[in-house]
């Protein structure tokens, strides 16, 4: 085998596709594939920075996204990272599993490599969505609410559970109208 082909590292030149297209342009597998060879958070930022503006999305959603990777995206072994050592220092070491539950995804029986794939795969899933839906969006708490619609449909471990949490309710024929929820 020709070792060169191995020593092969692109210097980021995924970031910007031919024609302005950026990363929210690309495919879903190859996003994640690419996701998972990042090596830090200045890498990943710049990985989040680059699907956001290639998808027309406003510059807020880049930082929320940031934030939603680094509650599951750290786990692949980046040294550091606030995710795995917070669940370190809470005697749980299976970040793979919290990620799985964010995702409402069922991971037993694959190998950790198609694991640590899979999750890369719902991410980059729930950041397109979310992309999507802010480009589209009018207003401008619509970075806030598209990352809330997509989390709804691919990532609701994301979104906080508001149980025993008081609310306006009022009848409306045989409906119930929630408000402030």
């Amino acid at each position: 085998m020709n070792l060169r082909l191995l020593d092969y590292r692109p210097e980021l030149e995924f970031l910007e596709a031919p024609g302005g297209a950026g990363l929210a342009g690309g495919d879903e597998l190859t996003l994640a594939a690419r996701l998972l060879e990042l090596h830090g958070g200045a890498q990943l930022d710049r990985f989040i920075d680059a699907m956001v503006r290639g998808g027309g999305a406003p510059a807020p959603l880049a930082e929320s996204l940031k934030r939603a990777a680094r509650q599951v995206l750290p786990l692949h072994g980046w040294p550091g990272s606030p995710l795995i050592e917070s669940l370190r220092r809470r005697g749980k070491s299976d970040p793979i599993a919290r990620a799985a539950r964010i995702f409402g995804v069922e991971l037993e029986g694959l190998s950790p490599e198609d694991k640590e794939f899979e999750l890369a795969q719902r991410f980059v899933r729930f950041a397109r969505e979310a992309i999507r839906l802010a480009a589209d969006a009018s207003r401008p708490a619509g970075a806030a609410a598209a990352l809330a619609e997509a989390a709804r449909s691919h990532a609701p471990g994301l979104l906080h559970c508001a149980a025993g949490r008081m609310g306006r309710w009022q009848r409306q024929g045989d409906r119930i109208v929630v408000y402030d929820c």
